[in-house]
């Protein structure tokens, strides 16, 4: 019986875990916000995500990015 509590326990943990890794991909923060004062200013587009977009590790200098 001891087991059986400890297989179904072990189950359990393991799906909740499953579960909480599965979140929808959100924007954290993007930039620039609000209205800004000079052209240089609106050069490039800030987004962070809950997730990275990119393999981890060294970014490329200039990355390509087609899905922005």
């Amino acid at each position: 019986m001891r087991r059986f509590l400890l297989a179904v326990s072990f189950l359990l943990a393991s799906t909740i875990l499953v579960v909480a890794q599965n979140r929808p991909l959100t924007v954290l923060d993007a930039g620039p916000t609000g209205e800004i004062t000079q052209r240089s200013d609106a050069s490039e587009i800030r987004v962070i995500f809950s997730e990275p977009m990119i393999a981890l590790g060294r970014t490329p200098a200039n990355p390509q990015i087609p899905w922005v």
